[in-house]
């Protein structure tokens, strides 16, 4: 069924051309043919279908032009160049236009082979090629080989062309904004490109494509407040513009804006289909902005797109475990997702960093220990996660596993007063009296509000406790 579809779809010159290669067509089909085998990937019939159509019609522009352009696609430059001029000598150029569509197929061939110095020439002689031809032809003419010369990488060239140009036509947009994109392309210069697109601006202020083009500029060049003020024109010349409130909302964030944010990118998502990652990005937002129902909502909509992405699942377990002050059973549910997470990226030291976070505070000692080593098998430069693991296994009564982590955590950050008190807990625990004594003093002296940790750990009245108060 699909097959007789597929066939139904081929126009009716083809279908003859297929059954009597060899039988009338006119220029326009033997066109329309090569069109067609080129759609299909046949560069052999295109070929084929071009030469017979150039050998009955040898003066037709449209079929001649076309295998030019074919020869440059493949990379045959020798035949494309042999087509160029013989084109040139033989007569069939009639009118200044047809001169020109030649001599834009020329540039066509030297941007591909890379031939510099044809390609300069190419750019000083263009304003004698436009004489005779209409403003409208030659903008047209002039944005062809603009868009060739860019497609190449040859930036520098496309500037210099566009440069030349405008001088031709000093208020034309379209040459404005590829010179701007030229700028974005080599990365530079964003101060000049920021004046010429505020020029076109000025000649059409109400065109969103500019606007945004701004926001970007002023982006790149490190000034989000104005990239912000772009944006948002951009967005209210036009409501459904969705780059533009996409780039907003990451400006917005950047700035630490995370609500504003996450409303310019629910405006930027497409309803049809949904970009998951862009979900995403919104459930954090919302995380951020301690909305955690509404990013729920955005994580539930990436999870119905992929049931099994790791990051949304990471995303809905954080809106819990953020909210774990404010909600007796959010632990609970947080370690859940956390584990859904892990069991879909087992890679992520963050993940299993978290999971053993959560069961940190559930005091589920040995899934604490379990999760962190994980974590740091894949990141161990980690003095945090190494302080809880550390803490973790005094819990269970691994006093000397306790210390090994909590003297690497050390290592990484000697200014963690956390880790000097769970070293004091620890060697309190072994009985060692000097060493407790000293953690427990460097750790009060950084913190002195730690001593709350040590009293609730049982030992607010030992006698070790006692000794280094009355030394601080």
């Amino acid at each position: 069924m699909s097959g007789n579809n597929k066939e139904n779809s081929v126009p009716d010159e083809v279908r003859r051309y297929k059954d009597n290669p060899d039988g009338y067509f006119d220029a326009e089909e033997f066109f329309n043919i090569a069109d067609w085998f080129e759609t299909e990937l046949q560069l052999e019939k295109v070929f084929e279908v071009l030469n017979k159509g150039l050998a009955t019609y040898p003066h037709d522009m449209s079929l001649a032009l076309e295998s030019i352009r074919m020869y440059t696609v493949a990379g045959d430059f020798k035949h494309a160049e042999k087509l160029v001029v013989s084109m040139q000598k033989s007569g069939m150029l009639k009118s200044a236009s047809d001169e020109l569509a030649v001599k834009v197929m020329a540039v066509r061939i030297h941007a591909e082979k890379g031939c510099m110095a044809e390609i300069d020439k190419d750019i000083r002689s263009f304003h004698k090629w436009v004489e005779g031809v209409s403003g409208k032809e030659a903008v047209s003419s002039a944005n062809i080989i603009a868009s060739v010369l860019f497609q190449c990488a040859l930036y520098d060239e496309t500037e210099q062309f566009m440069n030349r140009c405008l001088k031709l036509f000093p208020n034309e947009i379209s040459f404005m904004e590829t010179l701007i994109e030229c700028y974005i392309k080599e990365e530079r210069d964003f101060k000049h490109a920021i004046k010429i697109c505020e020029k076109a601006i000025d000649i059409d202020p109400y065109n969103a494509n500019l606007w945004h083009k701004l926001g970007y500029l002023h982006h790149f060049d490190g000034n989000n407040a104005e990239a912000i003020k772009a944006f948002d024109y951009a967005t209210s010349i036009n409501d459904g513009k969705k780059e533009s409130w996409q780039a907003m909302g990451n400006c917005l964030f950047e700035a630490g804006n995370n609500e504003k944010a996450a409303q310019c990118l629910i405006k930027a998502i497409d309803n049809e289909e949904p970009d998951i990652q862009l979900l995403i990005k919104i459930g954090n937002m919302l995380n951020y902005s301690k909305r955690y129902a509404d990013a729920r909502t955005y994580f539930g909509k990436a999870l119905d797109i992929d049931a099994d992405n790791a990051e949304a699942l990471y995303g809905y377990g954080m809106s819990y475990f953020m909210n774990i002050d404010n909600d007796a059973n959010a632990a609970n549910l947080a370690l859940f997702w956390f584990r859904r997470a892990v069991n879909e990226d087992d890679g992520d030291a963050l993940y299993w960093s978290t999971l053993g976070d959560c069961c940190f505070l559930l005091e589920m000692w040995w899934h604490s220990v379990t999760a962190h080593t994980k974590s740091l098998d894949i990141k161990p430069e980690q003095p945090e996660v190494l302080a809880r693991l550390g803490f973790s296994y005094i819990m269970f009564g691994e006093y000397e596993e306790a210390v090994s982590c909590l003297m690497s955590a050390r290592k990484y950050n000697s200014k963690l007063a956390i880790v000097s008190m769970y070293l004091a807990i620890a060697y309190t625990e072994m009985n060692d009296e000097k060493n407790a004594k000293y953690y427990l003093m460097q750790a009060l002296s950084e913190d002195p509000s730690l001593e709350k940790v040590y009293a609730e750990y049982g030992h607010d009245n030992s006698k070790i406790l006692k000794q280094v108060k009355q030394l601080l």
